[in-house]
């Protein structure tokens, strides 16, 4: 994000934001922009490089992968929401 500038967040439901690829805001601090990126828009992961070995990003990457897994492809039954 540049110097300077203030992020804000909207709500997207889980799918739109997963298709979109949208960067949560959470994810958003120390995230350097590999573009201009104008007032507004939505920041997608590749608009930006997270810093190396954050572990919340490895949780993030986790959690949207038990999202876009379909609910019946649970292995374990008695994990199932």
């Amino acid at each position: 994000m540049a110097k300077g500038a203030t992020p804000f967040g909207r709500l997207i439901p889980s799918q739109e934001s997963l298709a979109q690829q949208a960067l949560p805001i959470g994810l958003a601090n120390g995230a350097i922009a590999n573009r201009a990126i104008e007032q507004g828009e939505l920041v997608r992961y590749g608009d930006v490089q997270l810093p190396a070995g954050r572990v919340t990003v490895k949780l993030r990457e986790q959690l949207e992968s038990e999202f876009q897994r379909p609910a019946d492809s649970n292995p374990n039954p008695s994990e199932r929401r």
